[in-house]
């Protein structure tokens, strides 16, 4: 991802704000640091820090909601690596499964990250309800919200269900399988065996390579839009008109 992306640049300025609040509210809860270190270790967090009002709560809430599709971002760029390589010496795990496995994870992935980026635009939205720049606030926001689902539309590789509901059909991983019977019925298809498992492992590293290009524009887009709403030109936070400064 560019250096200077837009979605870059919306995480340093939430970084930067999610520290102060960290050093001002957070750190400076003795009692609550105390709370934590026994939670740490295994009790009951008995409660939040007192410091926590409604402007940190805010910060909060659209920095654990950003770190959320962070987290989905990064696990569709491992996959890369993941089914890259194949390097399980046990006979009692499959290359196909594994491959299949990675795959399906990927999907699942795709549709969580996609649920995510819907949710923080609805927060958002609400967030600013009572702003005097709301109609201007929810229009962009339902235009992203829209950019995003027809976008999904377009990269996601497999179509008809989805991941949650039961398995994703995949012809070329069904193939496979196949060659994985045949190839324990009759020697002479194992060499075949390998060949298919190879071209198909090459076709969908290349295809989450591509995939994963794709979502990082969209990222661009969406943090392009998003960074307009939650922060000044100067780079501060931009509070909604409800929340006291």
């Amino acid at each position: 991802m560019n250096p200077m992306s837009e979605y870059n640049k919306y995480n340093d300025l939430l970084f930067a704000a999610i520290k102060s609040f960290i050093n001002n509210v957070i750190l400076a809860d003795k009692e609550f640091i105390y709370n934590l270190s026994e939670y740490i270790n295994g009790k009951e967090l008995k409660h939040l820090s007192r410091n926590i009002n409604i402007r940190n709560k805010y910060i909060s809430d659209i920095h654990s909601c950003f770190v959320e599709i962070q987290y989905s971002m990064l696990t569709l760029k491992d996959t890369e690596y993941y089914i890259n390589c194949y390097s399980y010496k046990s006979k009692k795990l499959s290359r196909t499964r594994s491959l299949r496995y990675h795959i399906e994870n990927y999907m699942q992935e795709l549709f969580i990250l996609r649920e995510r980026l819907l949710l923080y635009l609805k927060k958002i939205d609400r967030f600013y309800r009572k702003d005097h720049k709301y109609a201007d606030i929810t229009k962009r926001t339902k235009h992203v919200s829209y950019y995003v689902e027809k976008s999904f539309e377009i990269i996601t590789p497999v179509r008809g269900t989805h991941v949650h509901q039961r398995r994703i059909y995949c012809p070329e991983i069904v193939r496979l399988e196949y060659y994985d019977v045949l190839a324990t019925i009759r020697k002479d298809y194992i060499k075949k065996h390998n060949q298919e498992y190879k071209k198909v492992r090459r076709q969908w590293v290349k295809r989450i390579k591509v995939l994963n290009e794709a979502i990082s524009k969209l990222m661009d887009n969406y943090f392009y839009h998003l960074k307009k709403i939650i922060f000044l030109p100067d780079g501060s936070l931009n509070y909604p008109e409800n929340i006291k400064r």
